[in-house]
């Protein structure tokens, strides 16, 4: 009876430290300063020059999700290999992302921060109001103003 109830016990344990996770991870993701509405994969569409990627131009992708970014995209010869992530907060139409991860090494650590704009599933982004590097030094100034345009993919 006793091995019965230790059981019991453990399950019992177990179950309400599994339903606790739960509710913590839930409400991680419900908290932060970033909308939902910005979660999703995204698919860029113009880029700076005032025209429409067409299939020959570099293609870049992004997946965002509660505070996280990641995105990948080709370079000038088409190679894979312009990629990025990290964090992000919101404060009004400017997003601050925090680059944790990158394929270009002198930008790791850095901040940046963009302006955006959402209109249903397209997403504008006025890149480099504001660039800090990982050591603190303010690159702003050295840094290009780009426009940007993605639109938010769908399920086939």
């Amino acid at each position: 009876m006793k091995s019965r109830s230790s059981i019991q016990f453990v399950l019992l344990f177990l179950f309400f430290a599994f339903i606790n996770e739960a509710v913590a991870q839930s409400s991680r993701s419900k908290t932060g300063n970033y909308p939902s509405t910005l979660n999703g994969a995204w698919q860029r569409v113009y880029y700076n020059n005032g025209k429409t990627t067409t299939s020959g131009e570099p293609k870049e992708f992004a997946l965002v999700h509660d505070g996280f970014f990641s995105s990948i995209g080709q370079d000038s010869t088409g190679r894979w290999n312009n990629t990025h992530a990290g964090s992000f907060e919101i404060s009004g139409n400017l997003m601050k992302n925090k680059l944790l991860y990158t394929s270009h090494l002198d930008r790791m650590g850095s901040t940046n921060w963009v302006e955006y704009e959402l209109k249903g599933d397209t997403l504008i982004m006025n890149w480099s109001k504001k660039v800090i590097t990982a050591s603190g030094q303010d690159i702003t100034a050295r840094m290009p103003k780009a426009k940007s345009k993605f639109i938010r993919m769908k399920n086939p």
